[in-house]
């Protein structure tokens, strides 16, 4: 049994009801349609629905009804609803009683979503964001895809500089520096104010 078996039958006779789980009204007035969990009772109409159009018995109508109503309660369980296409969605309440969201354009909207619209291009956007120089466009009328290249990005040369042992070396240097100026310094202080004679180089030759 599929959808469309439940809209044919919802047309027919504005009642379809799937025993032991619920049944679809549709209104005479707005034609509307509600789904309501009371209406259980099979009155055999969807049955006979089914061994009309399929030339099955009983036993394999009352079999698709049972696997219907199941791929709807599993699909409900996983994805929180079940879209029946011009009809709206099946979902359950916080009482996990079924509701019908009434929306006969929501499986179409979906169903045309999927579909690429004619006279667009149906590649993606991230694909559309890469520059022309990635794809060897075909001459006009090939029917093959773009040859994709692929360009290796050019690699700049990377200078490392060893900037903390630069730094350590000129500490040094300077270290040193003010060392040395301080070691001369002294000696010149000690000379000019030194008390002892001078040596009497004469004296010793």
């Amino acid at each position: 049994m599929t959808d469309s078996v439940l809209l044919e039958c919802l047309e027919r006779g504005r009642r379809v009801v799937l025993p032991g789980f619920g049944a679809f009204i549709r209104s005479q007035g707005d034609d509307k349609a509600v789904f309501s969990p009371l209406l259980t009772r099979d009155d055999g109409v969807l049955e006979a629905h089914l061994r009309e159009r399929y030339g099955i018995d009983g036993q394999q109508a009352r079999r698709a009804i049972e696997e219907y109503v199941e791929k709807i309660k599993t699909e409900v369980t996983t994805h929180g609803e079940y879209i029946i296409a011009g009809l709206g969605a099946l979902f359950t309440d916080e009482g996990e009683v079924f509701r019908l969201d009434y929306d006969p354009d929501y499986g179409a909207q979906a169903s045309e979503a999927a579909q690429p619209v004619e006279g667009r291009s149906a590649m993606p956007d991230w694909k559309k964001s890469l520059p022309d120089i990635y794809a060897e466009k075909t001459p006009a009328g090939g029917g093959d895809l773009p040859k994709l290249q692929y360009q290796k990005p050019a690699q700049r040369e990377l200078k490392f500089e060893r900037k903390g042992e630069k730094r350590r070396a000129d500490t040094i240097m300077i270290v040193a520096i003010i060392a040395a100026l301080l070691a001369i310094g002294a000696i010149l202080y000690g000379l000019l104010h030194s008390t002892s004679p001078p040596f009497d180089l004469k004296g010793i030759i």
